[in-house]
């Protein structure tokens, strides 16, 4: 075992892993740059709906191609702190204390959703964070961090488990 306590089978399968999806991402991302064109991706995006297609698309190529340079180059994407530590909080069911509450995440989601609706533009990512909100709150985990809305895709497959003891919250469904 290494010190990320893997084995080196493991090790060299996420080297390999890794360089594989930085050839895909790469090669997509060079695809829309150098065939299709920011400005083909940015019409396909328009008509499918997306807001603001052309800085959705220059946000699009620029992750696909430049993160799976970095993947290919030993690096990620993710290499910050938010995301390693958040990660690191929903592999280990690591809820409290609370960096930002579930319910406050529900708060700012209607705010967006109320914006939205008043200019009349479609937010759908944004409706489907509302419903992991409000289905977490249901379950009282309003006074977990927000990452707790990851607890909603272990309820949804049916793998819900009794949170550690020391969260004081049960993930089992009262009803049950």
């Amino acid at each position: 075992m290494n010190a990320n306590g893997m084995t080196q089978g493991q090790a060299w399968g996420i080297k390999v892993l890794r360089v594989v999806v930085g050839i895909v991402f790469v090669m997509h991302g060079g695809q829309k740059l150098f065939i299709c064109g920011v400005s083909g991706v940015a019409g396909f995006l328009g008509r499918v709906g997306i807001p603001l297609p052309l800085l959705s698309a220059l946000v699009v190529t620029g992750v696909e191609f430049l993160g799976g340079a970095a993947l290919l180059l030993g690096q990620t994407i993710f290499a910050c702190p938010i995301y390693q530590n958040y990660g690191k909080a929903i592999a280990q069911r690591r809820y409290k204390p609370a960096g930002f509450k579930l319910s406050l995440g529900l708060k700012d989601v209607d705010l967006v959703l109320q914006m939205a609706a008043s200019t009349t533009v479609p937010m759908p990512l944004a409706s489907m964070l509302h419903d992991r909100f409000l289905a977490a709150l249901a379950r009282g985990r309003g006074e977990l961090d927000w990452a707790a809305i990851a607890l909603g895709v272990s309820d949804d497959a049916g793998l819900s488990r009794e949170l550690p003891p020391h969260l004081g919250v049960s993930e089992r469904d009262p009803r049950a």
